[in-house]
This record gives structure tokens, sequence and C-alpha cells, in this order.
């Protein structure tokens, strides 16, 4: 019997569904450096603990007006990549 795993890195458009934002926010974010990922030949890939790790750093406990910080944002639970 196969086991059903999730991949271990997402598309561009699998990335975009994930963090539920557009194709081309993926590419922005990406470009900028801001989101961890891998290219394969010409293509993207996001791995699903990068991806985890970008949400913790940007989750906060409380929002106040015009605040852009992390508080509250968990430690990284990703492995360097080799």
């Amino acid at each position: 019997m196969k086991r059903s795993r999730p991949p271990a890195c997402l598309t561009v458009t699998e990335t975009a569904a994930h963090l539920n934002v557009s194709r081309p926010t993926i590419y922005k974010l990406a470009s900028s450096g801001e989101l961890p990922h891998t290219r394969v030949s010409a293509l993207l890939r996001f791995r699903l603990c990068d991806l985890d790790d970008y949400l913790a750093a940007r989750t906060t406990t409380a929002w106040l007006p015009g605040e852009r910080t992390n508080r509250g944002a968990a430690e990284p639970n990703c492995a360097p990549a080799r």
C-alpha cells in the first residue's frame, strides 16, 4: 500500500495557495529574498518548513495600528538547506 505524504517542495502555484496570496506576490517575495526558495533549472521550489518559518516570523500576538514587528514569532524549525 502506498503512503500518501505531502511533497517536500511546492511549486509557485502551490505556494501561492498555501499562503493564500497571488502568484505574482510569490515571485516578488522570492526575488526580493524575503521568501526562501530553491531554483531547479528555471523553476522555483519552496520547502514547506521554510514557508512555515516565514509565516511564524510574521505572526504576532497583538496588533497596533502602524506597528510592523514580529512579536511572538516562533523559532525557525527548518534545518539549513544543504
